[in-house]
């Protein structure tokens, strides 16, 4: 047990000077060399601790086992005296120490009860402690000796570095043996004073002390106990433990310390080993002051028992029989090891050695196999032996040889058929069949061959019971002709072989013969069919009759369909004449074969006939869905110009495919947007046709199927926006022009809607066209004015378009009011406006809701009233006026892209306020979610009159967003 103060456990390394060259306090191995032997075989000696690392004061004291194994090429029973040489490498530079000062400071001691970790277990070791050069005993190979390298270092003044390494001498000649060499780093420091350091030891397990493990058995459970305390009384702080075997990492004990706070600590428990080596217990304790170390080593060695040996064949109960000079009798058997392996397996037989084949050596199970030359008659005994490091295993069994006596042939007969058998061909039937067996019998040895033969030709048979004293032939002939024929067999054993013929006959019989027929009487041949036009299958029905003059009448009468048997219900089989029908069920057009097969006692009867269904004639139908033929639209302007949507569907017959699907406008072929379902049985298409020009449009939409042609014409008519002059003629015109029948606009006190600015008694309403401006005429009298609207306009109440562009990635309002005559764009309106409020538009642009502030409107007459701009559904001096909700407004809303085209158009159907939707305006709302980023939309407003369809295309706007 030894106890080292933590903070001069690892003193500074630092470089030592050994001859010319300078080298390192921790030493690294020197490549291999060979020590011994010229012979080509060559293996390496292996250490385990093969570097140890000693450091503390002096003097200093450490013992530690080391463990020598032999080189895997040393020969097996070759006895080796092999010496542990030690030489020193380095010494502590600036001392006066010599040589064999520093040599003497390590000795090392074999152990004399076997050794570690290695295949052999107790075997004789030599120590010539006079030369202080131990010499080891090794008899094979990878075996492995222990030795005890004890280090000790008196108090003197050599503190420093100490090298050493240790070598193997005197392996065979003939053997070359590569030694790496085990070393030893030693750090010898002056000791300090370490009075406020804590202590700590360990008092189980005991140092140096030697556990025995059984090989195969439990784990050795190891008990320990360490023990620290403070020399000044402070409190220990911390206490930990750890195990390591050799070079393998440590591992924590995860102990239990008592006592941590005050200045005594214990801790015990138990850690349990299952495997020879060195383990080093180490074991650490902390105060405020620094930490403490102590180690202690132990050995675990392996015990275990002698191998066993088993003779696994031949069986001891064998009599073998020697016919000649000699016998030859394989024989194989097993080795088992408890522990490290099998190295030896041998064989005798009647004490003389015998050369077998081993396999497994190394292994804790070996094989080995051979083949016994017996020359004599009489007992013999085979021996095998076992050898592995812990002993020899013997096992033998008697072996009985006899001289065999002359051995009688064997007999042979044939069982079956019996001779002169007659068998019956019928001419152009199926070949008559005579089963065939025969038997060999011996009184001496067994039988090993059986053989057969048809009029002199092998014969196929099966056999069983060969190499025993009685065996079996067996097979089944086939004649499909008359005559005599001979059958002939043999059989063989040691003494001979043995014969037996016979003679069967096969005579020939003329068959009877019938009439038979089969005949489809439904339906007739060639028929041709036609699938239903509905898609629905085609049921054909089926008849057949047959007639046979056999005595056993028509056995059976079946149907196959395009070769797939189909059910028919049959008559009684049985007689002359069998009817059956049924039905055929079709779906797909083809050429199809129906077939039928009767069968009596003789013979077999078959009909086919070939059917045609046809596919059902094509009938291909197209429409154009929109526009509606007769639609008149409004053409646009360069900004925001007419795009007319054309959408077509058609579809043809199943079993068909739609082969084309045209469209032109005014002969002029177009090509769809998105064309889908050509070639199939249903196809649509879609388009957006840009119209710059007023006119007549003709759409004509064409599709073939199956060589048929359809087509479809819609015709839609774009008119011109309405207007209504400029000046005294009134309209939407500027400077004094204004909405006047004659009354309103002619004079500078008279502006209307325009762009001119009103003034005097008779002001109207000023500010921006298409929008109700913010200006107000100089004066708001009570005179009524005469106004005549356009027939069909809308006036966006929005205050953005493409120069106040919108953040896009939002939902932004669509505000309009629609202006109209009639329920579908017809008629007049009039009515007089005074007391004109402020409308829509606020002075600082910015967006409001849909008419929720605006100037009062009065209707004083006129066959149509105005509404208080939608709001409160209350009405103005009500005088006899209409209004309806004939008409739906549609807001067809689509990106316009850079290069012209349009994205896919969305379309909103917009709401008004209840009771709101009057002849001559209705105000409407909807939302039109936008994509991020920067794009140009425009939104067209189109009126769809209810009573027959037609649109109105009433007006655009046109709006960016960023």
């Amino acid at each position: 047990m030894k106890s080292v103060n933590a903070l001069r456990f690892f003193p500074t390394i630092r470089s030592l000077a050994f001859g010319a060259t300078g080298i390192a306090a921790i030493f690294a191995a020197p490549t291999a060399q060979a020590k011994s032997g010229t012979g080509t075989g060559s293996g390496a000696v292996t250490y385990s601790i093969a570097r140890q690392i000693v450091q503390g004061d002096m003097p200093l004291s450490k013992s530690y086992t080391l463990q020598i194994t032999s080189p895997a090429t040393l020969p097996v029973g070759t006895i080796s005296l092999v010496t542990l040489n030690t030489s020193l490498i380095t010494s502590p530079a600036g001392s006066n120490i010599t040589t064999a000062q520093a040599l003497g400071f390590v000795t090392i001691t074999p152990l004399e009860t076997g050794l570690v970790g290695g295949l052999v277990g107790s075997l004789p070791l030599i120590n010539q402690i006079t030369s202080l050069a131990p010499v080891l005993t090794f008899t094979g190979p990878n075996q492995t000796l222990s030795v005890t390298v004890n280090v000790n270092i008196p108090q003197g003044d050599w503190a420093g570095s100490f090298g050493y390494e240790t070598t193997t001498s005197g392996w065979p000649t003939g053997l070359t043996v590569v030694d790496p060499g085990a070393f030893i780093n030693v750090t010898a420091t002056q000791a300090m004073t370490t009075t406020g350091l804590p202590l700590i030891s360990v008092n189980q397990p005991v140092d140096q002390s030697v556990y025995v493990w059984v090989a195969g058995g439990p784990a050795l459970i190891i008990p320990y106990t360490f023990i620290g305390n403070t020399q000044d009384g402070s409190p220990l702080l911390a206490m930990n433990g750890s195990v390591t075997m050799g070079t393998n990492p440590s591992q924590d004990l995860g102990i239990s310390p008592i006592g941590l706070g005050t200045a005594n600590a214990t801790a015990t428990g138990n850690f349990s080993v299952s495997a020879p080596g060195v383990y080093t217990i180490s074991a650490n304790d902390a105060n405020g002051n620094g930490t403490a170390s102590a180690s202690v080593q132990i050995t675990v060695q392996v015990q275990a028992g002698p191998p066993t040996v088993v003779i696994n064949s031949p069986d001891p109960s064998s009599t073998f029989v020697m016919s000649g000079n000699e016998v030859d009798i394989p024989f194989t058997f097993t080795g088992t090891s408890q522990y490290g392996g099998v190295i030896q397996l041998t064989a005798t037989l009647d004490g003389n050695p015998v050369t077998i084949t081993p396999s497994g050596y190394g292994n804790l199970v070996a094989t080995g196999t051979g083949t016994l030359p017996v020359t004599s008659a009489g007992d013999h005994i085979l021996a095998v032996t076992c050898t592995d490091g812990f002993g020899t295993a013997t096992t033998s069994e008697n072996l009985t040889v006899t001289v065999q006596a002359p051995q009688p042939p064997p007999t042979v007969v044939i069982n079956t058929p019996a001779p002169n058998a007659t068998f019956t061909y019928t001419t152009g039937g199926p070949a008559v069949v005579v089963p065939f067996t025969f038997t060999g019998s011996s009184t001496g040895g067994p039988i090993t061959a059986l053989t057969a033969t048809m009029d002199g030709n092998p014969v196929t048979f099966t056999t069983s019971g060969l190499n025993t004293v009685t065996a079996n032939g067996t097979a089944s002939l086939s004649f499909t002709s008359g005559g005599n024929h001979t059958l002939a067999v043999t059989a063989t054993n040691n003494g001979g072989t043995a014969s037996a013929s016979e003679v069967i006959n096969i005579v020939t019989q003329t068959p009877q013969t019938s009439t038979l027929n089969v005949a489809i009487t439904a339906p007739a041949a060639n028929t041709t069919y036609t699938l239903p036009a509905n898609g629905s299958p085609l049921t054909i029905a089926d008849a057949f009759t047959s007639n046979s003059t056999a005595t056993s009448g028509v056995t059976s009468l079946t149907v196959t369909f395009n070769g797939t048997p189909v059910s028919v219900t049959t008559s009684t089989l049985g007689q002359p004449t069998v009817t059956a029908n049924g039905s055929l069920v079709v779906s797909t057009p083809g050429v199809y074969t129906l077939a039928a097969k009767a069968t009596d006692q003789f013979n077999t009867a078959t009909t086919s006939e070939n059917i045609t269904v046809n596919a059902p004639a094509a009938c291909p139908k197209i429409t154009i869905v929109k526009p509606c033929d007769g639609a008149q639209y409004t053409v646009g302007t360069s900004s925001c110009p007419l795009w007319v949507q054309v959408s077509v569907t058609g579809n043809t017959t199943t079993g068909y495919t739609l082969g084309s699907f045209t469209l032109t406008l005014n002969g002029q072929p177009v090509t769809y947007t998105t064309l889908t379902g050509l070639n199939t049985i249903s196809a649509n298409g879609t388009v957006s046709l840009k119209i710059t020009a007023t006119g007549t449009y003709t759409l004509v939409a064409t599709t073939t199927s199956g060589g048929v042609s359809a087509t479809d014409t819609n015709t839609f008519k774009v008119v011109a926006p309405s207007s209504c002059g400029g000046g005294e003629d009134g309209g939407w015109g500027d400077g004094h022009g204004g909405w006047s029948g004659g009354s309103f606009g002619g004079d500078d006190n008279d502006d209307g809607w325009g762009s001119g600015f009103g003034s005097g008694n008779n002001g109207g309403f000023g500010g921006g066209l298409g929008s109700w401006g913010n200006n107000f005429g100089g004066g708001s009298g009570g005179n009524s004015y005469c106004v005549t609207p356009p027939p069909c306009n809308v006036n966006w109440q929005q205050s953005w378009s493409c120069n106040t562009t919108q953040k896009g990635g939002s939902t932004l309002p669509l505000c309009f009011q629609v202006q109209y005559t009639g329920s579908s764009c017809l008629g007049y309106w009039s009515s007089y406006f005074n007391n004109c409020g402020s409308d829509y538009f606020d002075l600082d642009n910015s967006i409001r809701n849909c008419w929720n502030y605006g100037g009062a409107l009065s209707c004083f007459f006129g066959n149509v009233p105005s509404s208080q701009n939608c709001l409160n559904n209350s009405w103005d001096n009500i005088s006899g006026g209409k209004y309806s909700h004939d008409n739906t407004v549609q807001v067809v809303c689509y990106e316009v892209k850079s290069n012209g085209s349009c994205g896919t158009p969305t379309v909103y159907t917009c709401g008004g306020k209840n009771n709101c939707a009057i002849n001559h305006n209705d105000q409407y709302s909807c939302n039109f979610a936008t994509s991020t980023g920067k794009h140009t939309y425009r939104c067209d407003v189109y009126c769809t009159n209810k009573s027959n369809g037609n649109e109105c295309f009433l007006g655009s706007q046109q709006f960016c967003t960023k």
